[in-house]
Parts: C-alpha cells; sequence; structure tokens
C-alpha cells in the first residue's frame, strides 16, 4: 500500500510542475478519491502541503 501512496505522490509532484491542473484533479488523476486524504499522504510524505 505505501509504495503505491509513493507512486501516486510522485505522479502528482509532476504533474504540480506543469502548473495547469488544481490539486482536487490531480488527486483525483493519479488515483486519489479524496483530495483531504491525497493532502495528508502528500504532507505525510514530503514534510509540505501540496
Amino acid at each position: 500500500m505505501e509504495y503505491l501512496i509513493n507512486v501516486r505522490i510522485n505522479k502528482s509532484k509532476e504533474l504540480m510542475k506543469e502548473g495547469y491542473q488544481n490539486i482536487s484533479e490531480i488527486s483525483e488523476q493519479v488515483g486519489f478519491n479524496d483530495a483531504f486524504y491525497f493532502s495528508r499522504c502528500f504532507k505525510k510524505l514530503e514534510g509540505i502541503a501540496p
């Protein structure tokens, strides 16, 4: 499970660099159904909010 979350977070970082989508769209695109849960996972792994 943690591996999958890491993969999703890494993909989300790539999408954020492009800058065309908001956090909700990115979280859905990488496989999170809940943007709030995505934000918590991102902060846990990266140390900062998305």
